[in-house]
């Protein structure tokens, strides 16, 4: 109910449109022609907010933990594992890019980031249980600990190139 009730709000038309909110800050103190009022014709920041603490942080589950280790732990309803949903172009850490998609047997994503270790932490799908679980970089098998709902792994980032990953069930 939470998440309709914000995506109502996000889809109504106000200030410059759907997707839109009129600026809070009032404009008047800036003269005709002035380049912050000429250049702000609509306002995102709300869109952007909604995006960040809504669909990534509650929904989602995204975050990063004070060592940097990516946290994508959802909660969602249970259809949402055999439907399918992720996100794309997370840009949850500087100078880091990151997408991830749920389905039904397996979890699929990618990375992109500054060479260096990038640790993850990520909640399985209810529906696979205590079953063990295979991680793969790329088609490369590697190692990971599975914590109670959870499985922990670590991925090389190299030359800033996308390194992709898969959880799947054994």
């Amino acid at each position: 109910r939470t998440i309709g009730y914000a995506n109502h709000l996000f889809d109504r038309p106000s200030g410059g449109g759907i997707g839109f909110f009129a600026e809070r800050y009032g404009l008047s103190r800036f003269q005709p022609g002035d380049e912050a009022q000429a250049t702000i014709p609509k306002y995102a920041g709300y869109p952007a907010i909604y995006n960040s603490t809504i669909v990534q942080q509650t929904l989602l589950g995204l975050e990063v933990d004070a060592w940097g280790t990516i946290i994508i732990d959802p909660c969602v309803p249970h259809d949402w594992y055999e439907k399918g949903f992720g996100q794309e172009g997370c840009g949850i850490l500087k100078d880091h890019e990151l997408g991830f998609e749920y389905q039904s047997d397996k979890v699929d994503g990618w990375i992109q980031g500054p060479d260096g270790v990038q640790w993850f932490r990520l909640r399985l799908p209810p529906h696979w249980g205590a079953a063990p679980c295979r991680v793969l970089c790329g088609e490369e098998k590697i190692p990971h600990q599975r914590v109670g709902d959870s499985v922990d792994f670590e991925i090389q980032l190299r030359d800033n190139a996308p390194r992709t990953f898969s959880i799947l069930q054994e």
